[in-house]
């Protein structure tokens, strides 16, 4: 059975990009190709919703950068990879495992020294001894005074009154920092900062400021993973809502870039794979309220491991309402339990607008022929009697999804607003008992 869950285990990520489940492997490719054609330093956005799969992405471009290629990768150029790997060194920050220092530089500069040998020979390295044994000191005991601690004693004394020359020290002492940093003779240094949009934002933005105006050295490419619209959001709660969060990041970033979001069917294909679902039809429905409201892979998950534990207590449809419910009403109530909690009590209290959410769904094929499906067996006839009145196609097909919408939410009153004692709501309220505990 695939398993696309696990732990970002260097072997775990061999597995994902061997398989290519989702066909990213590509992307990979055209952001390497974008990596060599700089020719100066970057701040690099790779934008996607949370749970979309950027961390993924990000793991394997790190470890083909540090590990190279292997023909076993699916849909890896080796002549991308090996250039990457002869001008790079890569490093991967999660903020967000971080962003409990007080310190968001020190947290970064730690991180790209526990990345190297550095650590452990930090002796040899005159640029770096202050440094490496600075922010050792700042990780056991807290934050320290990046002016005194960091770039000598010369500051101890001394008051800043001259603000640009200071910073350009400052920016030089790091500039030897990194020289060091490449004593494997690459050109340039890939950092990775991840979950970004997932900090405290006094956090986030103190990250930012320093990217842009402290390490400001060509040899450096930063490629930010996160999610632009949350971090927007963190930059105003900084600055004041009035602030204009989106402008401050398009002035930020040199590059926005967005992994696609065309990988959801091609996901689930490779999750579902292998798994004792015993309706196809209520897989299939799966898969298309999966891709109707653009689950994101986590949701996914959360998705199919829900349906997994009422998986047996599903209906086995004879007649129409057992239909409705195995492959409109169950999907469904399980999607808005993950993605929206107001709408899925609300279904539950027969207050939701059943009908807006039957035009969604007819709006897919699969639903479409479902549904006429059912029509058809709960009123034998109907569809050809409306066919056969003298109307176009398009006011045909609008009557017959009138009737669809009219049965369903017949169905729906009945089973949730306590109109009739149908046989299915003792069967219905055992699978809503364990749905109310899942999520």
């Amino acid at each position: 059975m695939i398993n696309l869950d696990l732990k970002l285990t260097d072997e775990n990520i061999e597995y994902y990009l061997k398989n290519d489940f989702i066909n990213r492997n590509k992307y990979i490719n055209s952001l390497g190709k974008i990596l060599l054609n700089l020719t100066n330093g970057a701040i690099i956005s790779l934008d996607g919703n949370w749970g979309s799969g950027k961390t993924v992405f990000l793991k394997e471009l790190e470890y083909l950068i540090n590990n190279g290629h292997d023909s076993k990768f699916k849909n890896i150029e080796k002549e991308t990879i090996d250039r990457l790997k002869e001008q790079y060194m890569v490093f991967y920050f999660n903020a967000w495992e971080n962003d409990s220092n007080n310190n968001a530089i020190l947290s970064l500069i730690y991180s790209l020294v526990k990345g190297t040998n550095l650590e452990e020979e930090k002796d040899k390295y005159g640029a770096t001894t202050r440094l490496v044994n600075t922010v050792l000191k700042f990780i056991s005991a807290g934050a320290v005074d990046i002016k005194n601690d960091i770039f000598g004693p010369q500051w101890e004394k001394r008051t800043v009154v001259e603000p640009v020359k200071a910073v350009e020290e400052i920016k030089e002492k790091f500039k030897d920092f990194i020289t060091e940093l490449l004593i494997e003779n690459k050109n340039k240094i890939i950092v990775i900062i991840d979950e970004i949009d997932r900090c405290k934002p006094t956090f986030a933005v103190n990250l930012l400021e320093n990217i842009k105006h402290f390490y400001d050295d060509d040899r450096i490419v930063f490629i930010i993973g996160t999610n632009n619209k949350a971090l927007s959001a963190c930059i105003s709660k900084v600055y004041g809502d009035k602030y204009d969060g989106d402008l401050y990041l398009d002035k930020f970033f040199d590059y926005n870039l967005e992994l696609p979001n065309n990988y959801l069917e091609s996901y689930l294909l490779a999750t579902l794979e292998g798994k004792t679902i015993s309706l196809s039809s209520t897989k299939q429905a799966i898969i298309e309220v999966s891709k109707l409201y653009n689950m994101s892979m986590r949701e996914t998950n959360r998705y199919l491991k829900a349906f997994s534990m009422i998986e047996t207590k599903t209906y086995r449809p004879t007649d129409s309402i057992g239909t409705i419910i195995n492959t409109i009403f169950i999907p469904i109530i399980l999607y808005l339990k993950i993605c929206n909690k107001k709408g899925y009590y609300n279904f539950l209290d027969g207050k939701i607008n059943i009908a807006e959410i039957v035009k969604d769904m007819l709006s897919t094929s699969y639903f479409q022929r479902v549904c006429e499906s059912i029509l058809k067996a709960k009123i034998p006839g109907i569809i050809d009697e409306i066919l056969s009145r003298k109307i176009s196609n398009e006011e045909a097909h609008k009557q017959i999804n009138s009737e669809i919408i009219n049965m369903i939410t017949e169905t729906y009153n009945n089973l949730f607003n306590q109109q009739d004692d149908y046989s299915y709501k003792e069967k219905m309220n055992e699978l809503l008992d364990i749905i109310s505990l899942l999520c």
